[in-house]
């Protein structure tokens, strides 16, 4: 290495982990991870509707976050459909706002037929993965290019 000299490297942070949409019964119906992280799937959209609906139920209130060390689950949802984004800490709601509303309204629009004859399978829901990356891109908080110093 040159003594004195400061090296710069190019990183990429994700800033958005992973996205599911999921039916209030618990069932996932589409999950989008951009971590290559091994999670059950099953497992995590089981224990969110059961923490969401502890919340309405028994609560009487609304969950719309947990946060947690690392990272942040944003949740929202419209009639029978749940969305959560899993984010780094640093997102903030506001920045997820327009991407909740869009991943929604693209969602009802191409599925709602499904949805209203209560049509709830998995393989029905899978192309909507590529409409899901596309809206995340657009949204422009997918991804942050960092500068760091490297010593």
């Amino acid at each position: 290495m040159y003594k004195g000299v400061a090296f710069k490297r190019l990183v990429i942070v994700y800033l958005i982990n992973s996205v599911y949409i999921m039916h209030d019964s618990g069932i996932c119906l589409i999950s989008r991870d951009y971590t290559n992280n091994q999670a059950n799937v099953d497992l995590f959209s089981g224990f969110l509707s059961a923490i969401f609906s502890f919340a309405r139920e028994v609560a009487n209130d609304v969950l719309r976050e947990i946060k947690m060390e690392h990272q942040h689950i944003f949740y929202e949802s419209r009639g029978d459909i749940l969305i959560s984004i899993v984010t780094e800490n640093g997102i903030t709601r506001e920045n997820l706002k327009p991407l909740f509303e869009e991943v929604f309204d693209q969602f009802f629009q191409k599925y709602n037929d499904l949805l209203f004859h209560n049509i709830i399978s998995r393989d029905q829901f899978l192309t909507f993965k590529t409409d899901i990356d596309q809206i995340l891109a657009n949204g422009g908080i997918m991804e942050q290019v960092l500068l760091i110093n490297v010593n």
